[in-house]
């Protein structure tokens, strides 16, 4: 997987077919190891590097039939999870980038999770599943102008990015800076309105302030989408905001311009924590929250009267 090498790809895949023979046979004659998860998610990062994208995808496809075998099974060697679906939606979206065939190919993947979800609850797609899906839109427009696809990848994006929303307000879960960089990088990437782009990704922005998960990344993708003027009002100038980025996994920034430092860099902030912007912000958001919640309230009542 870390050498990068088609000759490595197919070696990983050779010893996992090796792997799956000793399991069938239960060990007999035989000194390779049984397959783990981790065979799997290593064996799917690996063919990445193939370069081809119709090898990748065959490749991708018998691996996915032996992990469908092993699931099926009575006695797997190891336990359930989504992690290899997540690294195959992940390999979708890195090798099929620009084809909207990547939609099919994880749509696939996400009604077989939801599908086992029903009897594992382990197998239900988490946050790193919908992430995952978030990149594979984002990945529909990448190297190519076609418009194909553009539309239908879009409209998943919100909709996955708002069921992550909702669920994180009705269920507690942990969102991480992935699901607001791939998301912000799906409305750059597909919305063909400027002005809807930056509105947007501002919201996404404000969103990933409020739950301290602004990365590197994430600042990035706003700097690239507002003009400067407008990305300085927002975010300020020196450093940011440590509530900002307190709960970032990936890589962090600890200043506007996305460094985290360095000589002649000053620790002060300007323009951040007292900003109307931020203030505005927050008002909006508690706004759509309490309008949302009314709705609700109103749907029920009505429901209740018709039953009553």
């Amino acid at each position: 997987r870390n050498s990068r090498r088609k000759d490595a790809s197919i070696e990983a895949i050779e010893m996992l077919e090796k792997m799956m023979e000793a399991w069938q046979s239960n060990g007999e004659s035989t000194s390779v190891p049984y397959p783990s998860q981790q065979s799997f998610v290593y064996c799917l990062q690996a063919l990445s590097h193939i370069g081809d994208s119709d090898e990748a995808m065959k490749k991708a496809d018998k691996v996915l039939e032996w992990l469908d075998i092993i699931y099926a099974s009575d006695l797997p060697p190891f336990e359930m999870s989504t992690d290899p679906y997540d690294a195959l939606i992940y390999l979708y979206a890195n090798t099929l980038a620009g084809k909207s065939e990547v939609l099919r190919r994880v749509a696939t993947v996400v009604r077989t999770l939801k599908r086992r979800g029903k009897k594992h609850l382990q197998m239900k797609p988490g946050v790193k599943t919908w992430s995952a899906v978030l990149k594979s839109c984002s990945a529909v427009a990448e190297n190519t102008r076609q418009d194909e696809g553009r539309e239908e990848a879009l409209a998943i994006a919100r909709e996955t990015f708002q069921h992550l929303i909702d669920e994180q307000n009705s269920a507690n879960i942990n969102l991480t800076d992935d699901c607001f960089f791939h998301m912000m990088k799906c409305v750059r990437n597909l919305e063909g309105n400027e002005e809807k782009v930056q509105s947007e990704v501002i919201d996404i922005f404000s969103k990933a302030c409020e739950r301290g998960l602004v990365s590197a990344s994430v600042l990035k993708i706003l700097k690239l989408s507002v003009p400067d003027k407008l990305y300085e009002s927002i975010v300020g100038s020196g450093r940011l905001a440590d509530s900002w980025t307190e709960n970032v996994t990936s890589k962090k920034a600890l200043y506007t311009d996305g460094s985290k430092g360095g000589a002649g860099k000053n620790a002060r902030r300007k323009g951040k924590s007292t900003s109307n912007w931020w203030k505005n912000q927050k008002a909006k958001e508690d706004k759509k929250i309490a309008t949302s919640q009314a709705r609700k309230e109103r749907q029920r009542d009505r429901r209740n009267k018709r039953l009553s």
